[in-house]
């Protein structure tokens, strides 16, 4: 019974915690902007709309 528990655990929690491990292992296949800087809002089309007063 045991057993069955803590593989049940171990599996859920592959299944959980997917999306971060496969980006933690490949983050070849997950590339950040070509610069490293992050983008202020002003500067993204929809920061650029809020700051006309557009919603």
């Amino acid at each position: 019974m045991a057993g069955f528990l803590i593989c049940a655990g171990l599996t859920g929690n592959l299944l959980a915690f997917y999306p971060k491990l496969e980006q933690a292992l490949n983050p070849q296949y997950y590339p950040t902007s070509q610069d490293g800087k992050r983008l202020d809002l002003a500067s993204t089309p929809s920061g650029k709309a809020e700051a006309m007063g557009f919603d």
